[in-house]
């Protein structure tokens, strides 16, 4: 009911969650929903990336890695896959992807 109510001033809703809440919201909201899936190029692309960070130990980078694994086998549940390659790429991607989706 709350999105109903923001839709109802003309407003629009952006989620950033996980990759079952968006399955789960493309599900609740169908057409009336774009659902992205943004992924690294590949599995070792990620795993140098949290490495170069440096906020998390061996353990859990290996945890987010094997997360981030199984949740690719469900980007196809998804509108649309974005390729984080250059993030300065993969913002200006999105943000014509949700203009597009917004104009129609």
């Amino acid at each position: 009911s709350e999105i109903e109510r923001i839709w109802s001033k003309g407003n629009h809703v952006l989620f950033d969650v996980d990759v079952q809440g968006g399955i789960n919201l493309k599900n609740i909201f169908g057409n009336k929903a774009l659902s992205v899936f943004i992924m690294s190029p590949s599995v070792e692309e990620l795993r140098q990336r949290l490495l170069k960070r440096g906020t998390d130990d061996l353990a859990k980078i290996e945890t987010r890695v094997s997360k981030a694994v199984a949740e690719m086998e469900l980007a196809g549940s998804f509108d649309t896959i974005v390729v984080n390659r250059i993030l300065e790429d993969a913002e200006k991607e999105i943000l014509e992807l949700v203009g597009g989706f917004l104009d129609n």
